[in-house]
């Protein structure tokens, strides 16, 4: 059933009881009870005002009675009145106004945007009738529609109430989507900041993926604050995913889609891999190729792929290089502004199931080996130097500074922790709190992301392909 949402018709005035005497006590009377002018006027005005709410929708809306103005749209035709019509402000400028139509008895309103339905239009023709609007969540694309094209913003309004307390992982997507063609700010950036929150879960249901616009998904992927799980190169084979389901001729089942992006992709001709890789630049752009090359298998596996031209990864590798040498070289702690930081900071991820548990994210990154550790609503982060062996551990500066930012969601991504940027200071295999929290038990499993810096800053990740697209006189679009 929908939502009704109306104004209250007002208070409700009391009754006076009647005086009993001595002898209506010891015998009660069977007469009627006289009832006082004032009460009576009282009830009448009650039923009058639920009546001619009734009576004006019934007799006015529905029967077309003394209509002075009929209105023609979508294969259909209201008999409706000026001074209700008025109260929308596309009629209101159009009666008053000195337009062709203006005093035409007859009005044809052609519609062309097809989220503009039948049962939509009149719904917001009907709620100008009658003190209250029906919404359910079926109807709210349709609604909004069709408030937006005659400016009723009551109606836009609540709807738009509706579906920010009516989010959820299959509609999401949708309203956000009706938010940014209808101009409903606040919409927009709830839906946004859901997805943004749970795009590392949204991101596994190939259903939800594949229906995610090419702005959309610019849009995430420049987010600074993505929310996302393991790491880059897991966001990088997200947005390889959802290429695949962009460009493919087929659809595929979940555990099939990773041999079919590999032949998909094989088949590609020199000149398709570059209109592929040009078509989504804007996208592939924002990810920090810089934090996936650290393992000689991800370089590989990059080379291998048309989203990132091999010119693009050998600068990037050289950068790297560099930058590496900059900071053995550099004997104060690197002071990282926040705009570095969201910018260049690793963005890292780990669901948890129970507790203890004990992980690391694998890969040379620049040296410095991190181990975190949950135990009983407390994690701690090391700098691991000399007391676990890994191959990819070979920065032994006494101090490091550390910038980082630990958020705990729920399964639903609302935050339990948000450590904001904060910057601590790592000795040799130092251990130090970065976060407590104590979620209920229904709230497991929690998604843990951390992003961190502990170098200077690189490059923006856009730069490269600012860059490349340059000498081609393309840009970024």
């Amino acid at each position: 059933m929908g939502q009704l949402l109306g104004r209250s018709n007002g208070g409700t005035g009391s009754e006076d009881g009647d005086v009993m005497t001595d002898s209506t006590r010891a015998a009660p009377s069977r007469k009627r009870r006289v009832i006082g002018d004032s009460e009576m006027e009282t009830r009448k005005k009650k039923i009058s005002k639920l009546d001619t709410a009734k009576y004006i929708h019934k007799r006015l809306f529905v029967d077309g009675a003394k209509s002075d103005v009929t209105i023609r749209a979508l294969g259909r035709t209201w008999n409706l009145h000026r001074l209700y019509l008025e109260q929308c402000k596309f009629f209101d400028r159009l009666f008053r106004g000195h337009w062709k139509d203006s005093n035409n008895a007859v009005i044809q309103i052609d519609i062309v945007d097809p989220n503009v339905t039948v049962e939509g239009f009149n719904m917001v023709l009907e709620s100008l009738y009658h003190n209250e609007i029906e919404l359910d969540l079926e109807s709210v694309p349709s609604l909004i529609a069709s408030a937006s094209m005659l400016s009723l913003d009551s109606v836009m309004e609540r709807c738009a109430e509706l579906c920010a307390e009516s989010l959820t992982d299959e509609r999401v997507l949708e309203f956000y989507m009706v938010a940014e063609q209808y101009g409903l700010p606040d919409l927009s950036e709830k839906c946004f900041k859901y997805l943004k929150n749970n795009f590392w879960r949204l991101s596994n249901k190939l259903a939800i993926l594949y229906t995610v616009s090419h702005s959309t998904m610019a849009k995430l992927m420049a987010a600074s604050d993505l929310l996302v799980i393991e790491g880059e190169l897991d966001l990088y084979e997200t947005v390889k995913k959802w290429i695949f389901l962009q460009a493919a001729p087929y659809v595929v089942e979940n555990n099939e889609i990773c041999s079919e992006m590999t032949k998909y992709f094989s088949s590609l001709t020199d000149d398709d891999r570059d209109t592929l890789c040009r078509t989504f630049a804007d996208i592939t752009c924002n990810i920090r190729i810089g934090h996936i090359v650290s393992s000689v298998k991800t370089i590989g596996d990059l080379r291998k792929d048309p989203l990132v031209p091999n010119e693009i990864i050998d600068q990037v590798l050289a950068d790297n290089w560099f930058l590496l040498l900059c900071n053995e070289e550099t004997k104060e702690q690197i002071e990282v502004k926040n705009e570095d930081f969201h910018l260049n900071a690793h963005r890292l991820g780990r669901v948890l199931d129970s507790s203890p548990k004990c992980w690391r994210w694998s890969g040379f990154n620049f040296g410095i080996d991190l181990l975190l550790n949950y135990n009983d609503g407390v994690i701690t982060l090391k700098r691991n130097c000399l007391s676990q062996w890994t191959p990819y551990c070979t920065n032994l500066k006494f101090n490091i500074l550390l910038h980082y930012r630990m958020i705990v969601g729920n399964k639903n991504g609302k935050f339990l922790y948000d450590s904001t940027i904060c910057s601590r200071s790592l000795r040799i295999d130092q251990t130090v709190i970065v976060a407590r929290f104590l979620p209920a038990a229904e709230e497991f499993p929690v998604a843990v992301h951390f992003f961190y810096l502990a170098t200077l800053p690189s490059k923006p990740a856009s730069s490269y392909w600012e860059a490349y697209l340059k000498k081609s006189g393309s840009t970024i679009q």
